[in-house]
């Protein structure tokens, strides 16, 4: 993604204290598909925003599986800036069981981690990773805040000697939200800082990990900005690695789905109650609303607002392109993923 030309504030502040047979029909990917998508910022309001399309520069299948060591079947050269490579297909889906061909298969299936090293048809992750030999995968570029927002960013974004009257920038960190913000001088000098350390080390280069995305925080001056992304979609459902807490999740698709059609309710922990199960955050025009999938008692079954969980059924609420999800972990079983609409 490339740059060109509140209430829910308030409650980012309380999310940083708290601190064998080969069988591929019943996942097929829909293709790549070359696009240019805008989101905009308003001032004075929190967007979150996903990065839905990426530079892929290199694709085919799981050659070997040695830990953290992976075999691909491309020709890499060297990878000189951040990149991740993610599993888009499960050679066998059906593992082992009562049902399942003959032999057995892992799955890491819509899961990413970013590259430490490379030879020329080996990958190193930072994060083990299970595929199966004959997975199929993709290894693509990751954005960091500068190449994201840039440096500086274009006009219109709120840049000043602190983080109190700058434009900020949230990403996730070990169940938390952090802050950043883009410093025009003063002690400390210019760039991307940490708004807990204005007078730190540049921060330009943190990278937004795989999977995951962002969280942006206008202030009521400047003009409204633009994120440009560029670049293919990704295939496969997304299934970024989440702890305990908050996690920015990124919504890598350009269609729309619903939260009753996305199938998120079978990745994620539902209970009776809000209390005992995972938060989904999905924002619009600013405002933030929260939901949880209720598995049954007074009101029924589905999706429900935190707020109002014996209420009316929340499954036609949209997740929109370009749109990330605030995902909180908080019912002991730690995981998520989000698949990919009208390919599962």
């Amino acid at each position: 993604m490339k740059r060109s030309s509140s209430l829910f504030y308030f409650a980012i502040l309380a999310f940083a204290a708290l601190s064998g047979g080969a069988v591929k029909a019943q996942d097929l990917p829909v293709s790549r598909t070359a696009a240019v998508l805008d989101v905009t910022l308003p001032i004075n309001q929190s967007t979150l925003v996903s990065i839905p399309l990426v530079t892929i520069v290199a694709s085919g299948t799981i050659t070997s599986v040695s830990g953290t060591t992976l075999g691909v079947s491309a020709t890499l050269g060297t990878l000189s800036t951040p990149h991740a490579i993610k599993i888009t297909s499960r050679d066998d889906q059906s593992g082992t069981g009562a049902n399942a061909p003959a032999g057995s298969s892992t799955t890491a299936y819509g899961q990413s981690s970013r590259l430490a090293s490379n030879t020329t048809n080996t990958v190193v992750t930072n994060a083990a990773l299970t595929p199966n030999v004959g997975d199929e995968f993709i290894i693509y570029e990751l954005e960091t805040l500068t190449s994201l927002f840039g440096a500086p960013p274009a006009a219109g974004w709120n840049t000043t000697t602190g983080a109190a009257s700058s434009d900020l920038v949230y990403l996730d960190n070990a169940g938390s939200v952090v802050a950043y913000f883009y410093k025009t001088g003063g002690l400390g000098g210019t760039g991307w800082k940490l708004a807990s350390a204005p007078t730190g080390a540049d921060q330009g280069s943190t990278v937004i990990e795989p999977g995951h995305a962002v969280l942006v925080q206008r202030r009521n001056a400047g003009s409204p900005f633009n994120l440009r992304s560029t670049g293919v979609t990704t295939i496969g459902r997304e299934s970024p690695s989440v702890v305990a807490g908050f996690n920015i999740a990124n919504n890598p698709f350009s269609v729309s789905t619903t939260l009753a059609a996305s199938g998120l309710n079978n990745h994620v922990t539902g209970s009776t109650g809000a209390a005992s199960a995972d938060t989904i955050y999905i924002e619009t025009a600013g405002v933030l609303n929260s939901y949880f999938y209720k598995t049954g008692g007074l009101g029924g079954t589905g999706w429900r607002l935190t707020s109002a969980p014996t209420g009316a059924d929340q499954g036609g609420v949209v997740l929109t392109p370009g749109k990330a999800i605030l995902f909180r972990e908080q019912a002991g079983t730690v995981g998520f993923a989000l698949p990919e609409p009208f390919a599962e």
